[in-house]
């Protein structure tokens, strides 16, 4: 305790410091110490690579913050648990969704960087994608064009503008249609497809986010729901899904329509 007290004051005193003050338990003091040396080094290699720059993104569980790789110069995505939602489960669905994504080859499948573990955190690194989320797409299109309809699709009087948006948007589902394909035929049913999770990039073509709450139908263990739990977001979910019963990838069908 009183090492952890002097770490957050500042820094940890010598280790015969320690040792002096605690002689019962020497063995104890230095084991303890040695995993606080190897965890700052860790810190320190961390920040020394990522320079955090802000928070891009949050959801229930987890948060996601832009920063720049110092070694590589390009800006990544660093997606981790919030320290409020940090358990066991939620630190395991991370390292499930980061070897769910090494698996999934696909243009529009947004990809796997790196894994960074320290003291029991688990930090995925994302490449960082211009562009915004189709929630967003949509909203600012109906603010554009009050008669814009559930897409955002523009509804003018000569319909030119209708039909060339039109053909954004069927490009654009085409694109997401064969990413979800190709995760489905690698055996990952994504189970939290919705707008918010599918980013619009500045060429109009997507990039499929967020594989935190994906099945892994090849895992050894799969599942990290308890039986009969409902998990994803409510407006888009199947049935089935709602009743927290087994996931197929009619779920994401589903979602998707």
């Amino acid at each position: 305790l009183a090492l952890l007290e002097d770490e957050e004051r500042g820094g940890p005193l010598a280790l015969s410091e320690y040792l002096a003050r605690f002689p019962e338990i020497a063995g104890f003091v230095r084991d303890e110490y040695a995993v606080m040396l190897e965890r700052n080094e860790r810190d320190a290699a961390f920040r020394a690579r990522y320079e955090l720059q802000q928070k891009i993104g949050q959801g229930g569980m987890g948060e996601v913050t832009l920063a720049v790789d110092r070694v590589l110069g390009r800006k990544v995505a660093l997606k981790s648990v919030r320290s409020s939602a940090c358990d066991a489960r939620m630190i395991e669905r991370l390292r499930r969704e980061a070897r769910t994504l090494s698996r999934l080859e696909h243009p529009s499948i947004c990809r796997i960087l790196d894994v960074i573990e320290n003291d029991g955190a688990v930090t995925l690194v994302l490449p960082f994608h211009e562009g915004i989320p189709l929630s967003d797409w949509i909203d600012r299109a109906r603010a554009r064009h009050p008669r814009a309809d559930f897409l955002g699709l523009d509804v003018g009087d000569d319909g030119r503008d209708s039909r060339r948006s039109l053909a954004a948007i069927l490009t654009f589902f085409v694109h997401v249609v064969d990413a979800v394909h190709a995760a489905h035929v690698s055996g990952v049913i994504h189970r939290d497809l919705k707008p918010a999770n599918l980013l619009v990039m500045p060429n109009g073509l997507p990039m499929v986010l967020d594989f935190g709450l994906a099945l892994d139908l090849h895992a050894v263990n799969g599942r990290l729901t308890i039986a009969g739990e409902s998990i994803g977001t409510t407006y888009y979910m199947p049935p089935e899904q709602i009743e927290g019963r087994v996931a197929t990838i009619h779920g994401d069908i589903y979602a998707l329509g």
